[in-house]
């Protein structure tokens, strides 16, 4: 799997844990959210993430249901910089 904004490769165990978590967050109906857009994308479709708790640890796509815990979080962030 490659990032689309970097275009560098995704590591094979994010790339596995993403797999997971996209056949577990089927498309349907867009999910409520607790409203609070973070600055990351959706890895799944490319809309923006909202934060699911207070401290923005927990995210999810309104849009197609992705949820990511802490450590998914951190992976895509602090595993996988972008030169910006």
């Amino acid at each position: 799997m490659v990032c689309e904004s970097s275009g560098m490769s995704l590591s094979v165990s994010f790339t596995t844990r993403l797999n997971v978590l996209m056949k577990q967050a089927q498309f349907s109906e867009p999910v409520q959210t607790a409203g609070r857009t973070s600055m990351l994308y959706c890895p799944r479709c490319g809309e923006h993430l909202e934060q699911t708790n207070s401290t923005g640890t927990q995210l999810r796509c309104a849009l197609c249901a992705l949820k990511l815990e802490p450590t998914d979080v951190f992976e895509m962030v602090d595993l996988h910089p972008h030169s910006s």
